[in-house]
């Protein structure tokens, strides 16, 4: 079938493809409302940028022991227990908001709380689709799932707007609660091959394996270093957007969730026009000159006083990223054996959203001492650098 929709007719895929999209539409509206109680509540970039880092930072800690545990005992293991987590963590915000009791504190609080489910089932819930997907369509698989998540980056944060727009941020976080059921009720039933599980072995010895496994291969490695160069600066976008709504667009949450579907609907394209770049330029070239572009974007944001240019700058923003990152983890998949898979794409997760809190840190503090422009300017500066360390071997 054209573009490689048959592989919706396998049951478990789609199974496993639709309930990924919604839990994801649910977690984006949580940011959304997250990040803009946060502006309401303190308003400082830096406290702003926090939200992200909380959502973030748990990954560094906790991703790799979840993949090791998903290798050892399964995926389900894992993924039933984290999605839980996340869906109370929703509920306490919630209750929260409720009885009136919501302070800027509480929120990076339990977005730590909501981090560390994330950061556990993330790893795990990527890796699952070499299990079900045929592995000749498992490029195409892991880009579905890039274009799912975009796809989800786009509409949840519209929805997520016009809900704090219209109604509450009690009645969006209750509907990012019901979206989230549909994975807990997957995992809860989710099939796991039993070549998938180890027979033996402790989790310590396992993580251990890991890292040897990861570091005798020089292409992870350097795919690892890929990741991290580029997310450490091109975070800044994610982390304050919420800012660059109101002070350059003069909007409120309608206008951010405008700004998160704008970079969303950009990721969708890029992960339509990908495969034909590498199949052009060539892998590593195709990653240097996506790291490039992005840059140019950056300094669109910086330079530009006309809201088109600045709302194009974030739709290449959002293509770029997806670009980077999807291609960067469907290589993880390809590359690494099945029986150390879950771990090599947790250590990918703690490296890029290891990155993402960092960035978020340290650009959220740039802004605060000087300007949001001046920020993006050097982000900017420090992504096109960075474009000239990516070395990583052509694929064919």
């Amino acid at each position: 079938m054209i573009f490689g929709f048959d592989l919706f007719l396998e049951r478990a895929y789609g199974r496993y493809w639709i309930s990924g999209f919604l839990a994801n539409i649910g977690w984006m509206i949580y940011w959304v409302v997250s990040t803009w109680l946060m502006v309401e509540i303190d308003g400082r970039p830096e406290m702003v940028a926090l939200v992200q880092t909380c959502l973030s930072i748990p990954v560094l800690f906790f991703a790799i022991p979840a993949g090791a545990v998903a290798d050892l005992y399964g995926r389900r293991a894992v993924i039933f227990p984290s999605q839980l987590l996340v869906l109370s963590g929703f509920c306490a915000v919630a209750i929260l908001i409720w009885i009136g009791s919501l302070t800027p504190l509480s929120i990076l609080a339990v977005s730590a709380v909501i981090g560390f489910g994330r950061a556990c089932l993330n790893p795990c819930w990527q890796s699952y689709t070499a299990l079900i997907a045929p592995k000749d369509q498992l490029k195409q698989a892991v880009a579905f799932n890039s274009v799912g998540f975009n796809l989800a980056r786009s509409i949840g944060p519209a929805v997520g707007g016009i809900m704090l727009a219209m109604s509450s941020p009690l009645i969006a976080l209750l509907s990012s609660i019901l979206a989230n059921l549909g994975l807990l009720l997957f995992a809860r039933t989710m099939p796991e091959p039993p070549e998938s599980l180890k027979s033996g072995g402790r989790i310590l010895g396992l993580i251990a394996d890991g890292f040897v496994y990861v570091s005798s291969n020089t292409r992870l490695l350097w795919i690892y270093f890929s990741a991290g160069l580029f997310n450490i600066s091109a975070v800044i976008v994610l982390a304050l957007l919420p800012l660059l709504a109101v002070e350059l667009f003069d909007t409120g949450a309608m206008g951010y969730g405008f700004l998160l579907s704008l970079f969303g609907i950009g990721a969708i394209v890029g992960a339509l026009l990908q495969s034909l770049f590498v199949s052009k330029v060539g892998y590593a070239r195709y990653l240097r000159w996506t790291f490039r572009v992005f840059a140019i974007a950056l300094f669109m944001l910086f330079l530009s006083e006309f809201p088109l240019v600045s709302e194009l700058a974030i739709c290449i923003c959002g293509a770029c990223w997806l670009m980077v990152l999807s291609s960067l983890s469907a290589s993880i998949q390809l590359i690494s054996e099945n029986e150390y898979r879950s771990r090599a794409q947790a250590l990918f997760h703690v490296v890029i959203y290891g990155a993402n809190g960092v960035g978020a840190f340290l650009w959220g503090v740039l802004a605060g001492l000087t300007s949001l422009t001046v920020a993006f300017a050097i982000a900017g500066g420090v992504v096109l650098s960075s474009s000239y360390l990516v070395r990583i071997p052509d694929e064919k």
